[in-house]
């Protein structure tokens, strides 16, 4: 085992182990060590740090997240893995510890329904039960692959044996290739939970969760668990849901079923971008609202009308990077949103 030490920019210092192998993000963060981060996977670079001493090896020198290292010495902790003992500093000050602690464990992944060409749903049958929050994700490694992918919980059953997972299939990509042409069930290992976009029915306050493809998947678990608790009392939560075009649609029934199930405490707006929703469509879903647009130009009425209300809400956002990027954008700079009550995945 290799000696990290990690001093982050106010002098404070933590220490933990990691094998030649092992991620030292990855590791950081099973020791309970708060290492800023994101996605975990190379993608956003918000786990960059400064290499002082020792030696690592780059698992990834492509990473999307490498453009965020403009200085010597920077590299990313999720693609790093030790040779020796190594101190590394960050420009950043130490993230509060993951709550509830992550941990590794295996599973055995298999495919529960296909939903349209390229978006399936997928069941995570895990060796022992984990706890985790409405919001939260997994790191899942396959076998054969290089890195982990991840992937967010899209139901909330906290101490379950089993993670439920929505996936859609990227043109090329190594994992989907692994996960939707492969018959038989696949042995995987996670990292589990891991994500600060949670929602916390205790704070009282409603949401306003705009999703982008199949980035719904932690707004489920979201709106999983305010079904569970039953309506807030302090406002109307919203879901955007931004698709290209109705042919691309997927659980519609899900939504228009939790419409009526919160009794006016929940609106849920479908955005597609390039074609409009048929009348049809319209009248299989009619608890759900129709519009054409993208996802943030959308909710910007949303948004406006919910700062005013009595209680304000809070804010997630979640889908592909740049989808992610223009929402956040959009939200701090042009609606005031403030940023503390905007929480986000952003995987890539």
């Amino acid at each position: 085992m290799n000696k990290i030490v990690v001093t982050d920019r106010t002098g404070e210092s933590q220490r933990f182990d990691a094998s030649d192998k092992m991620r030292i993000l990855h590791a950081g963060l099973l020791a309970g060590v708060g290492l800023p981060h994101e996605c975990g996977t190379g993608t956003c670079g918000m786990c960059k740090a400064k290499l002082e001493t020792g030696e690592i090896a780059d698992l990834w020198p492509e990473a999307p997240g490498r453009r965020s290292c403009r200085r010597p010495g920077e590299v990313l902790l999720c693609q790093s893995a030790a040779v020796n003992d190594v101190s590394l500093s960050l420009r950043s000050a130490f993230s509060p510890p993951l709550r509830p602690a992550c941990e590794r464990v295996k599973g055995r992944l298999t495919l529960e329904e296909t939903l349209t060409d390229d978006v399936a749903l997928f069941r995570c049958t895990l060796e022992r039960p984990l706890v985790y929050e409405a919001g939260q994700f997994a790191l899942v490694g396959l076998p054969d692959l290089s890195g982990p992918r991840a992937w967010s919980m899209i139901d909330y059953t906290p101490g379950a044996a089993h993670f439920d997972f929505l996936l859609r299939r990227a043109p090329g990509g190594g994992a989907s290739a692994i996960v939707f042409d492969t018959s038989d069930e696949l042995d995987v290992e996670l990292i589990a939970p891991l994500g600060q976009a949670i929602f916390d029915p205790d704070e009282g306050r409603p949401f306003v969760a705009i999703a982008g493809g199949s980035g719904i998947a932690g707004m489920l678990a979201i709106l999983a668990r305010a079904e569970a608790e039953g309506p807030v009392n302090a406002g109307t939560s919203h879901i955007v849901f931004g698709l290209r075009d109705p042919d691309s649609a997927y659980l519609l029934d899900r939504l228009d079923a939790a419409v009526s199930q919160m009794n006016g405490a929940l609106r849920v707006t479908v955005a597609f971008s390039d074609a409009p929703a048929s009348a049809l469509l319209q009248q299989a879903h009619a608890n759900l609202i129709f519009t054409e647009g993208l996802a943030h130009d959308v909710a910007a009425p949303i948004v406006e009308q919910a700062k005013h209300g009595d209680v304000k809400p809070v804010y997630f956002v979640a889908g592909p990077p740049a989808m992610v990027d223009a929402t956040l954008q959009h939200l701090l700079t042009v609606l005031n949103v403030a940023a503390e009550d905007v929480r986000y995945d952003r995987f890539g």
